[in-house]
């Protein structure tokens, strides 16, 4: 991370200064904020609390591309993205699309997380406005779609999309409790049992980029707060 994050973007700033480049556009990450926000959300101004590797050396390419400005005429553009998909699903999201294929039950039910994500074209026009927009001012933006997703929420357009049902596990968390199975009939299970309940998803066009790379999603574009 440290050669490509830092070295790599040192060198390429530069010799983009060096040659009279009116703009440095650099992709970082929400990384550099940290992991786990306020319910209000991270925000340009925060202090910045990275916990890896990954985002300590985007925060340190972020303060050598601000150092490397200082004083000059270049503009630079520092966007912090969150999880980016598209009509390709690598990383995360990759992981999430095998996982719910593969028919596994999941025991992410009751998690209440939420997560900006960002599609990739969304953030292609973020960095559009920074490349045509001459009012924009050299600084910090964290980019994101409107609407932040739990991970059951995500799980949930996905599987839509994909026409899967979703099995869940659950813990029961009383002795004895009536638990409604799929078909409509009642069992009554013991607190130190697993259940399952399968889940139809609902509707989301918003998902279909992340299985359908022919689908025509619209979706808003990204904004810069």
């Amino acid at each position: 991370y440290e050669k490509t994050n830092i070295h790599l973007t040192e060198a390429i700033c530069s010799l983009a200064i060096k040659h009279n480049i009116e703009k440095i556009i650099y992709l970082s990450s929400i990384k550099v904020n940290g992991e786990d926000s306020t319910k209000s959300g991270f925000h340009e101004d925060d202090i910045p609390r990275p916990t890896d590797l990954y985002g300590k050396t985007k925060l340190e390419a972020e303060n050598t591309i601000k150092n490397l400005c200082l004083g000059k005429t270049v503009k630079y553009f520092i966007l912090r993205p969150p999880l980016v998909y598209g009509d390709t699903h690598k990383g995360n999201i990759g992981s999430l699309v095998k996982l719910i294929k593969s028919g596994l039950p999941l025991h992410l039910k009751k998690i209440n997380n939420k997560r900006s994500l960002i599609y990739i074209e969304n953030l292609n026009s973020a960095i559009l406005s920074c490349l045509k927009n001459d009012e924009v001012n050299s600084s910090i933006y964290l980019v994101c779609d409107d609407d932040s997703l739990s991970t059951p929420e995500l799980i949930t357009k996905i599987a839509k999309i994909m026409n899967k049902r979703i099995i869940y596990i659950y813990y029961t968390d009383s002795n004895s409790v009536p638990v409604t199975l799929n078909d409509g009939t009642k069992e009554y299970v013991n607190k130190h049992r697993l259940y399952f309940y399968g889940l139809k998803s609902e509707i989301d066009s918003r998902a279909t980029s992340l299985i359908n790379k022919d689908s025509s999603v619209k979706i808003s574009h990204a904004h810069i707060h």
